[in-house]
């Protein structure tokens, strides 16, 4: 899990946006990625 959150952090976050949106098929699924998103923008933000 560490290992594919540094890997999921290492993308671009468009990258990562557009990786959620083709593969999101479900409208929970599509929820849960644009939370992801966000968390993943603010903890890049924290971190830097």
């Amino acid at each position: 899990l560490k290992s594919l959150i540094s890997l999921i952090i290492s993308l671009p976050p468009i990258t990562l946006i557009l990786f959620l949106r083709e593969n999101s098929s479900s409208s929970l699924l599509k929820f849960e990625s644009h939370i992801l998103i966000k968390n993943l923008l603010t903890f890049e933000t924290y971190i830097s």
